[in-house]
């Protein structure tokens, strides 16, 4: 899967898979993206892009639809979540272990004669 370098209408820069460039445009949140073969940035409305009054005779490189698009995204959206969820685990078992370390500190002072 190929990548490309997108700016937002907000100017926020992004990296995504070609396959979401469609969806993109036509959702009207992008401002720009780079076009490599071209070697500079296409500007969404005034530039030529294919299917907005532009033409295209090369080969068809975008061919997922934005279902596979989205079954994509969400495997991603769960790995994450996934890993927050051991990571939040792991973080609950370290603050366990810090308070019982902490709790056999007090002990041990307060046993102790000063």
């Amino acid at each position: 899967m190929r990548h490309i370098e997108i700016k937002y209408q907000n100017n926020n820069c992004d990296i995504i898979p070609d396959l979401m460039l469609n969806e993109l445009i036509s959702s009207k949140k992008l401002k720009q993206f780079y076009r490599f073969s071209e070697q500079r940035w296409i500007t969404v409305g005034s530039d030529r892009i294919r299917g907005i009054g532009g033409s295209y005779s090369g080969p068809e490189r975008r061919t997922e639809d934005s279902h596979e698009i989205g079954t994509f995204l969400e495997e991603q959206e769960a790995e994450c979540v996934a890993e927050m969820n051991r990571i939040t685990s792991e973080l609950q078992r370290m603050v366990q272990e810090w308070k019982q370390t902490l709790d056999n500190l007090r002990d041990r002072l307060s046993n102790s004669k000063f």
